[in-house]
């Protein structure tokens, strides 16, 4: 079982800002359990994304911020390996780790108990289990039963 939303719903939308909207594309990109190397990431991020210019800063700054965009740069070469960005029909934004491809129509379900999401593809009568995903707006029990409120529940035949 797992609930699935039907509202159509563009990025543009469902974010006040476009800097709302950069900010949950880098929380679905580089999310982790470490603050400090999130807040470093997040900063190589709007760096090497024209979001920051390096210009400003002190030149006794500027080497190590090099430095911290290289690892950066290496890290992303590695750690988003197999890792795939996507919008929901709802606006959130999200990413999905060890799935090829995602199809228009593919589902982001939550089962009872879990604590992420799934993705699951409808094939005839049954639904093809993908893998699981990310998403910045169910980073939490609370926002996931927030978002699961009013939702249908509905049983799926995986195959």
């Amino acid at each position: 079982m797992g609930a699935k939303n039907s509202a159509a719903t563009s990025p543009e939308q469902k974010y006040e800002s476009s800097k709302d909207a950069r900010t949950a594309w880098k929380h679905a990109l580089l999310h982790g359990e470490d603050d400090g190397v999130l807040k470093t990431q997040h900063f190589c991020y709007d760096v090497m994304t024209g979001n920051f210019d390096l210009s400003t800063v002190g030149e006794e700054y500027r080497q190590l911020l090099v430095k911290e965009i290289a690892d950066f740069v290496s890290f992303a070469q590695y750690g988003l390996v197999n890792k795939l960005p996507f919008v929901l029909s709802t606006g959130n934004i999200g990413i999905a780790e060890g799935v090829d491809h995602l199809e228009i129509g593919d589902l982001v379900c939550v089962f009872p108990g879990a604590t992420i999401p799934f993705i699951l593809r409808p094939l005839d009568d049954c639904y093809i289990f993908l893998g699981a995903c990310y998403m910045q707006d169910f980073a939490t029990q609370d926002k996931l039963s927030d978002f699961l409120t009013g939702k249908d529940i509905t049983e799926f035949a995986l195959v």
